[in-house]
C-alpha cells in the first residue's frame, strides 16, 4: 500500500501530546427504538488530533521524529437495519473513510480516502416490550453475533517480521482479517424516560501478513427522555462510553505504542420525524490510559439521519 493510504487511521480528536491514537470504537448504533422497522441510514462519523512530539522511540528500537501534527478522520456510513422476523434482525454499515494529515515535518498534506471494514451482526430479540398502553415500564433484550469483513485496504510493508513504519500500521483503512463481534443491548422504558446499555465484543484474527489487532470491547450507558409533539418526538439522552483494546501483535511480537482504554461522557438527541430520523452524539474525554507513545482522545461526533422502510404494529 502506499504510504499515503496508511496515514490515516489515526481517530481524531484535538489538544494533546501525540503520535498515533488507536481506534477503539466497534459500531456506532445510538438509541435503539421501541419499534419493529426496517432502516436505511446515514452518518458522518469525525475525530480530531493535534498536538505535538519531537522524537520517540518505536517497538523495534527506531527513532522518529513527529513535529508539530494534525490529523482529521471523516467516516461516512451506510447503516441498514432489515427485520426477517419479529424476533430476528440484520444490522450494520458500510464505510466510506475519508483521511487528512499534516506535520511540520512533512513537505505537503497526506489525504486518503477509501472503503473501510463493512459490519454485519445478525441480533435476536430475547425480551420483547409489551406493545399495550397498560403496561408501564417495557423491557427489551437483544442478543447479537456478527463479522467485520476486510474489505479496506491494510499496510503490507514489512522487514524481519516488523512494520517499517510503525505509525503507518495505526493507520491504516482496514485490518485485513475477519473478526468477530458479540453485542448485548439492554433497554428499559418507563413512561418518557429510559435507559440503555450496549456492550460489544470484537474477537479479532490474524491477516496474511502476521498482524493481529488488539481485542476490543466497547461498552454504553445512556439515559434517554421523550418529548412528544404534534406530529414529531424529541428524544435527548446522557451518558458515559468505555472502550479498551489489547495490544496489537504483529508475528507474535507484541507492539508497545498500542492499546489502552478510554472513557468519555457524550450527549445527543434524536428527533423523529413521519418515517425519518435526524440524531447527533457529541463525546468528550474524560478519562485515557494509552500504552507508550499514542496520540491522546479529546473530541469526537456523529451526525446523521435513517428513514424508516416499513412498520409493522406487532
Amino acid at each position: 500500500m502506499k504510504k499515503a493510504g496508511l496515514i490515516v487511521l489515526c481517530f481524531a480528536l484535538h489538544n494533546v501530546l501525540l503520535a498515533c491514537g488507536c481506534d477503539m470504537l466497534i459500531n456506532y448504533q445510538g438509541i435503539v427504538p421501541n419499534d419493529y422497522n426496517g432502516m436505511l441510514g446515514f452518518n458522518m462519523r469525525q475525530r480530531y488530533f493535534k498536538g505535538a512530539a519531537m522524537v520517540h522511540t518505536h517497538t523495534n528500537g527506531s527513532e522518529h521524529e513527529h513535529g508539530q501534527m494534525n490529523q482529521l478522520l471523516s467516516n461516512y456510513e451506510l447503516n441498514y437495519r432489515f427485520y426477517m422476523s419479529k424476533k430476528l434482525m440484520v444490522a450494520g454499515n458500510i464505510p466510506i473513510s475519508d483521511y487528512q494529515f499534516t506535520s511540520s515535518s512533512l513537505n505537503t498534506p497526506v489525504r486518503n480516502t477509501g472503503l473501510g471494514d463493512p459490519i454485519l451482526v445478525l441480533k435476536y430479540e430475547l425480551i420483547s416490550p409489551t406493545q399495550t398502553e397498560e403496561t408501564k415500564v417495557k423491557h427489551r433484550l437483544l442478543l447479537g453475533a456478527g463479522l467485520k469483513m476486510p474489505f479496506g485496504s491494510h499496510y503490507k510493508s514489512y522487514s524481519n517480521n516488523l512494520p517499517v513504519d510503525e505509525n503507518l500500521l495505526q493507520l491504516q483503512l482496514g485490518s485485513g482479517s475477519l473478526d468477530y463481534i458479540a453485542n448485548v443491548l439492554y433497554q428499559l422504558r418507563g413512561n418518557r424516560f429510559g435507559m440503555q446499555t450496549d456492550l460489544s465484543y470484537k474477537l479479532n484474527s490474524k491477516n496474511k501478513y502476521g498482524y493481529h489487532k488488539g481485542n476490543q470491547l466497547n461498552f454504553q450507558g445512556s439515559f434517554f427522555y421523550q418529548k412528544r409533539f404534534q406530529n414529531t418526538v424529541l428524544m435527548p439522552n446522557i451518558g458515559l462510553m468505555y472502550e479498551n483494546s489489547l495490544k496489537d501483535e504483529i508475528s507474535n511480537f507484541t507492539m508497545d505504542n498500542t492499546g489502552g482504554s478510554n472513557i468519555f461522557g457524550q450527549i445527543g438527541a434524536e428527533l423523529f420525524i413521519k418515517k425519518t430520523t435526524l440524531f447527533f452524539n457529541y463525546q468528550h474525554l474524560f478519562m485515557q490510559s494509552l500504552n507508550g507513545f499514542q496520540m491522546k482522545n479529546n473530541l469526537r461526533f456523529t451526525i446523521g439521519f435513517t428513514y424508516n422502510l416499513k412498520f409493522k404494529n406487532k
